[in-house]
Formats: C-alpha cells, structure tokens, sequence
C-alpha cells in the first residue's frame, strides 16, 4: 500500500467515524435501542459484516480480508442478515 491508498483510508476512517457519531447523536434512544436488540440476536458471522458494512462502510472487500473470507460469502452473510433483521424490526413495529 503506497502513501496515496494510506492517506485515503485514513480519511475514510475518519468520515466514516464522525458520519457514525453524527448518526449515534440524531437517532431517538427507542429507535437506537430497537436496532441493537434486532442486530444482538443475529449469530456473530452475520452481525460482524453488518456494523463493518453499514456503520464503518468498509467495502465488501475490506469486509472479506477483516474477516477471512470470500467476498461471495460476505455478500450472503449481509443478505442474510438484513432479511434477519427487516423481519425481526418489522414485528417490532406490531
């Protein structure tokens, strides 16, 4: 990795961080809550990619070499996961 790809990682950490804190600061405490029991039920393989991907925005690459793995399996783990979770926060809502 030269200096360029350095540079632009940290920067991307840095946005990602301060986009994440922005978000943490403007969600309602019940929305908040509701999310974090929705993604604690997911198994650990599923959940992991999600906060990566979502809350970080790592790339599906970043995502496959942080956790070990195929870039195919990271995008069904995420599919699998956002169905877990739009199920499990649309019965939140009933």
């Amino acid at each position: 990795m030269d200096r360029r790809e350095k540079k632009e990682k940290r920067a991307k950490q840095f946005t990602n961080q301060h986009q994440l804190e922005w978000e943490f600061r403007h969600q309602s405490s019940d929305d908040w809550l509701t999310v974090t029991s929705a993604l604690e039920k997911l198994k650990e393989i599923h959940r992991i990619p999600v906060i990566l991907k979502h809350y970080y925005g790592y790339s599906y690459e970043d995502i496959a070499a942080i956790c070990k793995i195929p870039i195919g399996t990271v995008k069904s783990r995420l599919n699998i996961a956002l169905k877990c979770l739009r199920e499990e926060l649309s019965n939140e809502g009933q």
